[in-house]
């Protein structure tokens, strides 16, 4: 006997079909937010700076950098193509089908080699899955798989009769169609939101992302010292992060889709005046009180036997070393600006902030 949903009979088509509209939307909505947000992607001269300015690059995001122009041109054209024209043909007929989602895997490793983007890329592989047939699949499977999967792929379920799980597949079809209908509005406005849901479930959301490039590096760079009065003679000691940018000399390694949340929200703090972000001030109170936890997920901390007196914070200018693949330094940097001033533990203006942020927060 076969219950409701057997693993011995095949998926429902329209299973199928849900998942190619997410993908639909992943991808169509990040070619529509590129072309509306930055007129970079549109003069395809966004990768000059993508590879450099991206959240967490690793070290052959400077060998893409550094490539010659044209070839990054190209690369802009191809993204355009990608995004916006092979979406359409997730629900075309099998040929077709299969080199879109083909064309959109060699999409995703691409940028899976030029950069950490966490898990994105990954997820959206995954997606790519309804794309291919079990005919093409099992072209690529050993032979012991292809006898295993014989037994379930006799099944036919139009054979089985369920009509409690066709009722069940068609209100959920119906659910989608009407959740579906802000987000194909949103991908056709002109002030279209990136990434926002409009259900309360977050069942059906819209995506994009890169809808603009920066083209200029900054990094916050978290200083401090034992010193017990500061003077222009106190030395100060750089926290390294596991992932995001620090040391010229330090190599960024290759480890998505692992995310390192706490340098890539970071990355955000740089864009903007630290007010928009009272995380990272409190981020800088726990390394004060030399708090275990926080420091678990830093790569170093030049305080080993008791916490610093002061911190500060200061904004970098970060640009790739441009001296060879295998050259050290990585990076070049210059000083900007003092992004935060020197706080302690005694500083009022902190006091009186983590009094209303832990009211807040608790």
């Amino acid at each position: 006997r076969i219950s409701l949903f057997s693993s011995s009979h095949r998926p429902p088509k329209l299973v199928f079909y849900l998942v190619l509209w997410m993908l639909f939307r992943v991808m169509f909505g990040a070619g529509l937010i590129k072309i509306r947000g930055d007129a970079s992607w549109l003069d395809l001269t966004a990768l000059y700076y993508h590879f450099e300015t991206q959240p967490i690059p690793h070290f052959l995001s400077r060998f893409f950098h550094f490539l010659p122009q044209f070839i990054l041109k190209f690369f802009v054209v191809f993204n355009h193509f990608v995004e916006l024209v092979v979406p359409f043909f997730y629900f075309s007929p099998r040929y077709f089908r299969l080199y879109a989602g083909g064309f959109t895997i060699l999409f995703q490793v691409t940028l899976i080699l030029s950069g950490n983007l966490s898990w994105l890329n990954w997820l959206t592989i995954v997606l790519c899955i309804p794309c291919f047939d079990d005919a093409f699949l099992l072209r690529f499977s050993s032979q012991r798989l292809k006898s295993k999967l014989a037994s379930c792929l006799a099944f036919s379920p139009e054979n089985l009769g369920f009509s409690i799980r066709n009722i069940i597949l068609t209100l959920l079809g119906v659910l989608i169609g009407i959740l579906s209908v802000n987000p194909v509005l949103n991908l056709f406005r002109s002030q279209q939101l990136m990434n926002a849901s409009f259900d309360r479930f977050h069942i059906v959301n819209t995506y994009g992302a890169f809808g603009h490039v920066g083209k200029v590096r900054k990094e916050v760079v978290i200083l401090g010292t034992s010193d017990s009065v500061i003077t222009p003679e106190t030395e100060w000691l750089e926290y390294e992060f596991k992932a995001k940018p620090g040391s010229i000399n330090r190599v960024p390694w290759f480890f998505s889709p692992y995310h390192y949340r706490l340098d890539w929200q970071i990355w955000f703090v740089s864009l903007s005046d630290y007010r928009y972000h009272p995380w990272f001030i409190y981020m800088i109170y726990k390394l004060l009180k030399q708090d275990e936890t926080l420091l678990s997920a830093l790569s170093n901390t030049p305080f080993k036997e008791s916490p610093p007196t002061f911190i500060k914070v200061d904004l970098y200018r970060y640009s790739f070393s441009n001296r060879g693949f295998f050259s050290s330094p990585f990076w070049e940097r210059s000083y900007v600006r003092s992004y935060l001033p020197a706080l302690s533990l005694t500083t009022p203006q902190l006091k009186a902030f983590i009094k209303d942020y832990e009211k807040f927060t608790h």
